[in-house]
C-alpha cells in the first residue's frame, strides 16, 4: 500500500434529518475498527446530507467525512477525496453508490474488497429486474465480496433477484435498547404535549421514506382500527416535508 493510509470507506446513500439508527451504527462501526484493528474510516454522503445536526458526531469523534452527489461520475469525485488513502474495503449503503464501487474497484484499486448493505427489499417491476440483470447477475457476481441483507425480508428477496447465496451474508441491524428504556417523566411530558390521554393507545410510524416505510400501508390498517375499536386511539407519523405532502396526497 505504500505511504498511503490504508483505510475503509462507507458510501451511505443517506441524508434524512433525523439519524435513525443507521448513523448510530455507522459512528459505532467507525470506533470500533478504529480500536480493534487499527484501521481509520471515511465515510462519504450525498449533498443533500451537508448541514443535517448528525454530521457533527462525525467531526466530534474524529471520523473523516465527505460528500458527493448522486449524479455524473461519481466515482472521479471520490476518487478526488481519496487522494492519501488506501481503500481496504468499500461498503455502500442504500444503493446509491453501488456501481461507483464497482467502478472504484475495476478502475483504481484492484485489491480492494466490495461490500453491498441491503437495507430494503428491490422491486419487482420490470424496470428492477432489467437493471438486475446488469447489476445483480453481472456486477454483483463478478466483482462483489459480500451482500449483507438486513433481515430475513430482504434476504429472501435477494435471492430471488439472483444475488448468489454464497456472498450473501445475513445481519440483522443492530439496536441501542437504552433508547428504549421507561422513562416515565419523558413519556408523561410528551404526551401532555400531543394531547394523549393515559388511557389512549399511541401507534407510531417512523416514515421519513414514505415509500419505503409504508406511510399508505399505516394509514389504511389506522382506518380500519378506528372502525372498529372501542375507544379513541391516537396515530402519529414522523416524517419530513416528504412525507407530509404525502400523507396530504393520499385518497381519502
Amino acid at each position: 500500500m505504500g505511504s498511503k493510509t490504508p483505510v475503509i470507506c462507507h458510501f451511505s446513500g443517506f441524508s434524512s434529518e433525523s439519524p435513525g439508527s443507521f448513523i448510530d451504527a455507522l459512528v459505532f462501526l467507525a470506533l470500533h475498527c478504529r480500536a480493534s484493528i487499527n484501521i481509520q474510516t471515511i465515510c462519504i454522503f450525498p449533498e443533500e446530507a451537508r448541514g443535517n445536526t448528525w454530521i457533527n458526531r462525525f467531526a466530534e469523534n474524529g471520523i473523516v467525512h465527505g460528500f458527493v452527489g448522486r449524479r455524473g461520475n461519481t466515482y472521479l469525485k471520490i476518487k478526488s477525496l481519496l487522494g492519501k488513502y488506501e481503500p481496504v474495503i468499500f461498503h455502500s449503503h442504500f444503493v446509491s453508490y453501488d456501481i461507483s464501487t464497482v467502478a472504484l474497484k475495476v478502475l483504481f484499486y484492484r485489491t480492494s474488497k466490495v461490500i453491498w448493505h441491503l437495507h430494503s427489499p428491490g422491486t419487482s417491476n420490470f424496470r428492477q429486474r432489467a437493471k438486475d440483470i446488469l447489476k445483480v447477475r453481472l456486477l454483483a457476481s463478478y466483482f462483489i465480496d459480500r451482500v449483507i441483507p438486513v433481515g430475513e425480508a430482504v434476504y429472501d428477496n435477494s435471492i430471488v433477484r439472483g444475488f448468489r447465496k454464497e456472498k450473501l451474508v445475513l445481519v440483522h441491524n443492530g439496536i441501542d435498547i437504552s433508547r428504549f428504556r421507561a422513562k416515565n417523566e419523558v413519556r408523561r411530558k410528551i404526551r401532555e404535549t400531543l394531547g394523549v390521554t393515559e388511557d389512549q393507545l399511541v401507534y407510531l410510524l417512523l416514515g421519513w421514506d414514505p415509500y419505503r416505510k409504508g406511510v399508505d400501508l399505516f394509514v389504511k390498517a389506522a382506518n380500519q382500527v378506528i372502525s372498529c375499536a372501542s375507544k379513541r386511539n391516537r396515530f402519529l407519523i414522523i416524517g419530513e416535508r416528504e412525507t407530509k405532502t404525502f400523507v396530504e396526497t393520499l385518497p381519502e
